[in-house]
């Protein structure tokens, strides 16, 4: 009967590897079997859902796209299941199981960075959907996702995200202030050494290549070309013109009208721009 056919797909979805085709179809199947969750909930509904963590650690980066799919699916589940105490338990206890996914220990003890790190952005947006409606969170799971926030390879729309939605949780009361305030602190913590280490690193470092000829030479960034203008063309050797303006002698004809108008050109691409 149906009991005994959804029994057996439980049974093989624990034990197919977690990116055969077989476990993208059936993450598609529980979807659409817990369409109605928690009003309308079949009886593996629980076992599913507490099976989603594990796959999202273990899928590691091998199909981002199946990651996404199981966080939109547990984000939506998470969202619903504010209707049933029932139900907001079994998601709430997700969140130790989540853990890994943002940090993970070694069997050395050691701390490394969980798949979160490394999926797309728009990924990493899809689990800080998750932790919202998760909200609120455990000191543990925090923990975790703050070690996330601290490694230099995250983006920063990410850290600007996770940084809004931990902000957004408090002033809403849906997360203590203190464990909020806690994060933030970390998180800022770890910005100013990394600042302090980028200035010791500028401090220190000296300029010997023959080739620099100019300040612009020395930034960090690269200058959009229209916003760079050769002053040594058109222009008298002691650009006494700036005396008088735009309109001072150099400046009417010939070279100097050609640096007047691109000038000008430039000026207007960049205000059009705007």
């Amino acid at each position: 009967d149906q009991e005994e056919v959804l029994a057996a797909f439980a049974e093989a979805f624990d034990v197919a590897p977690s990116a055969s085709r077989f476990k993208k179809a059936g993450v598609a199947f529980i979807q659409e079997q817990v369409a109605h969750w928690p009003h309308l909930a079949p009886p593996h509904a629980s076992q599913w859902i507490n099976s989603m963590p594990k796959l999202l650690w273990t899928l590691q980066m091998r199909d981002p796209e199946l990651t996404h799919t199981v966080l939109v699916l547990l984000g939506s589940l998470a969202r619903r299941s504010a209707a049933l105490p029932e139900a907001r338990s079994l998601m709430a206890s997700l969140q130790a199981r989540l853990v890994p996914f943002f940090r993970a220990t070694l069997p050395s003890g050691e701390s490394a960075a969980g798949p979160f790190a490394h999926l797309p952005p728009a990924t990493q947006r899809q689990a800080l959907a998750l932790l919202y409606f998760l909200a609120p969170l455990t000191p543990a799971l925090l923990a975790a996702m703050a070690a996330s926030l601290t490694l230099p390879s995250l983006p920063k729309d990410s850290l600007s995200r996770a940084l809004e939605m931990v902000a957004l949780l408090a002033d809403r009361r849906l997360q203590p202030l203190d464990s909020a305030l806690s994060l933030l602190v970390t998180v800022a913590a770890n910005a100013d050494c990394e600042g302090l280490q980028e200035d010791e690193e500028e401090e220190a470092m000296v300029v010997e290549d023959e080739s620099v000829t100019y300040w612009t030479d020395f930034l960090k960034v690269h200058l959009h070309p229209r916003t760079c203008h050769d002053l040594t063309q058109g222009l008298a050797s002691d650009y006494s013109c700036f005396a008088s303006g735009m309109g001072g002698a150099g400046l009417d004809d010939g070279a100097g009208a050609l640096v007047v108008q691109e000038w000008e050109d430039n000026l207007h691409w960049w205000v059009e721009e705007c």
